[in-house]
């Protein structure tokens, strides 16, 4: 089975100018994975190796992937660099080469975990986020930034925090998702 573990973190580069149309078409990309049974609340996590095993598990039952070959690729992703971005949320990611279209899973851990954060603090939102090895790294990034862009709302944050249930949790993304599509004249 063919899976590539994503790029080590690079060095940021000046920003290009910012079309914001790229950012809204790779979170709209994402709406569809990201259902209901997508979402994981109040789950039982040890740790960041832990976290990244369960999180290979319940995609790789979703989608009929290798759970030992996805976790291994978000755990070399993860050994490049913490995927945690601060403020409580870590969006792992890789590289895999059996998909055709980004894969989305969000947890929701029952207690706060280390995941290494720059800030220190531990994690309570994970976004796991699996794009297609034949992707284009570009599309990737912007993917990436985009959801990091979100995450770094307070008040997402709050609202993905206090929802009760997974359907809730859908409920916070799909009004993102809609307001994202409104400004891209969607």
């Amino acid at each position: 089975m063919d899976v590539i573990a994503s790029v080590p973190n690079v060095p940021e580069r000046p920003e290009p100018p910012r079309n914001p149309l790229a950012s809204v078409a790779a979170a709209i990309e994402v709406a569809p994975e990201l259902v209901a049974q997508g979402i994981l609340l109040d789950v039982e996590l040890r740790n960041r190796r832990h976290a990244i095993e369960t999180a290979a598990a319940a995609i790789c039952r979703r989608h009929d992937l290798n759970e030992h070959s996805v976790a291994q690729a978000l755990w070399q992703r993860e050994l490049a660099g913490s995927t945690a971005l601060g403020g409580g949320v870590a969006i792992p990611h890789a590289r895999i080469g059996v998909i055709s279209r980004p894969v989305v899973l969000f947890i929701r851990p029952k207690l706060a975990i280390d995941f290494d954060a720059p800030d220190g603090k531990p994690v309570e939102m994970i976004l796991v986020v699996l794009v297609p090895s034949a992707g284009n790294p570009e599309e990737h990034l912007k993917l990436l930034k985009s959801v990091a862009e979100k995450f770094a709302d307070p008040l997402f944050r709050a609202q993905l925090m206090e929802n009760n249930g997974s359907d809730d949790a859908w409920s916070s993304f799909a009004a993102w998702l809609r307001q994202l599509s409104g400004r891209s004249g969607h």
